[in-house]
């Protein structure tokens, strides 16, 4: 997978591949795009925060069904709005695990 870091999350059933890196400078128009796979049911929620913790947007928050998903992100708030150059988190909540991971906007 040319330009693509794989990420393996000790988290139940997952293994989440990001693809163009997610401190491309590019986010806008390639955006980020985070995919997994499900081994059962569960109930997913990605999301993407700030530095202080404060939610920018909701990417995923529904029951999901065993098998491959993606969702892709281009640096936008749940307004529509593109978020300013910084440091951000993407957080990923599967069951009872937490996993959190940051993404560097550059302009």
């Amino acid at each position: 997978m040319k330009n693509c870091h794989i990420i393996s999350l000790i988290v139940l059933f997952f293994i989440m591949i990001t693809c163009e890196s997610p401190n491309s400078p590019k986010i806008k128009e390639q955006g980020v795009i985070f995919s997994f796979s499900l081994q059962q049911s569960s109930y997913v929620k990605l999301s993407i925060e700030n530095v202080i913790g404060d939610k920018v947007c909701t990417l995923i928050s529904q029951y999901l069904d065993p098998g491959e998903h993606s969702v892709t992100w281009y640096g936008k708030n749940d307004d529509g709005e593109y978020v300013e150059a910084g440091l951000y988190f993407y957080v990923l909540e599967v069951v009872n695990s937490r996993t959190v991971t940051k993404i560097i906007i550059i302009e």
